[in-house]
């Protein structure tokens, strides 16, 4: 109920801000509103839209404003012509405060990474500005969506229900869509983590309506070429590669003897593992807090393939304790991980 309460007091807050900005007239907005527009004017009006459908999934809209035809988009973007500017409006002040936020973190030594699915949401603005990019149909329902066969987690699988690409129009295209997508995120973030990577190389395709994942089938992605086509227009960029795997009950057992062999058995176990981590010849280490405290599942983030429980772990105040601090310090500076700028 809180949190129900937060949102609909924070959307009055910014529609009241919006109100009383007088934005049409501010130069900085119209700058921002013309660099952007490649993306900014498909989203504003995705949202615009979706608030006049009451929320319902852009597949669910009526006909001639779900398929995009021209006289249905020349319409809305009358009739919702405030709404579309109030989106405008919200991302434009994301942007001064997020660019604020950087320069400031940058300006401490600190490099910000930002992490993005391989996937888009199939109720996103991606989707339905560009669904020739995906597996729809004539009439923008997917085929297939996407997810990863049954493992360790689970018995029948993940069935995410992202839309999957056409991976053969992206190659047609040079990869365009996906080098402005990462474009922008190093305009965002120092450094780009990029989730389930392992499907570039295969994916996993379920037929759209399944009821689980069990029925689907790898395909072939589009590999090193996709990569070499963006390394090619940015530049040798920094990206965290997030690997997948499929545990089974053989693996993590044979993962456990391989450990108290190559680390030291003590009661803190945990310490070892970070030490090896950080000794590592890894160019980036990235220790989570909770690793630090050597804390149980009982403090994990995210569970694969469930929504309402994740992301709430939070540091006390009382846990940083002085001693801690002093030993992430002494062991960053024993591997040469301290960032002394």
């Amino acid at each position: 109920m809180n949190t129900i309460c937060s949102h609909i007091e924070r959307n009055r807050l910014l529609r009241l801000a919006y109100s009383r900005s007088d934005i049409g007239h501010n130069e900085a907005f119209l700058r921002f509103c013309e660099k952007n527009q490649w993306w900014l004017d498909d989203f504003a009006l995705f949202m615009a839209v979706k608030d006049r459908f009451e929320g319902r999934p852009w597949i669910e809209w009526a006909e001639d404003i779900r398929l995009r035809w021209q006289n249905a988009m020349d319409y809305y973007r009358r009739e919702l012509y405030y709404e579309v500017e109030y989106y405008k409006y919200l991302q434009f002040k994301f942007d001064e405060q997020w660019s604020k936020l950087k320069t400031y973190a940058n300006s401490k030594g600190i490099q910000i990474i930002g992490d993005i699915p391989i996937y888009v949401a199939l109720d996103s603005a991606d989707a339905w500005a560009n669904p020739g990019l995906f597996q729809l149909d004539e009439e923008n329902i997917p085929t297939a969506v996407a997810g990863v066969p049954p493992d360790g987690f689970s018995a029948t699988g993940q069935l995410w229900g992202n839309p999957l690409y056409r991976w053969e129009v992206h190659r047609n295209t040079g990869y365009q869509w996906w080098i402005t997508r990462l474009w922008y995120c190093f305009e965002l973030y120092d450094v780009v983590r990029i989730d389930h990577f392992r499907g570039f190389d295969e994916y996993f395709s379920i037929p759209y309506g399944s009821e689980t994942a069990a029925s689907g089938h790898w395909e072939k992605g589009p590999g090193i070429e996709l990569f070499r086509a963006v390394e090619q227009a940015l530049g040798k960029r920094e990206i965290i590669a997030e690997d997948l795997g499929y545990m089974s009950d053989t693996v993590r057992k044979l993962v456990r003897d391989y450990l108290y062999d190559y680390a030291t058995p003590e009661e803190q176990l945990y310490k070892s593992m970070i030490a090896l981590v950080l000794r590592s010849a890894a160019a980036t280490c990235i220790i989570p807090m909770q690793d630090w405290l050597g804390l149980d599942n009982s403090a994990r983030i995210n569970k694969p393939s469930t929504v309402g429980e994740n992301w709430r772990w939070r540091l006390k105040k009382t846990q940083l304790t002085k001693r801690l601090q002093k030993e992430i310090c002494r062991m960053t500076t024993r591997y040469g991980r301290m960032n002394w700028e």
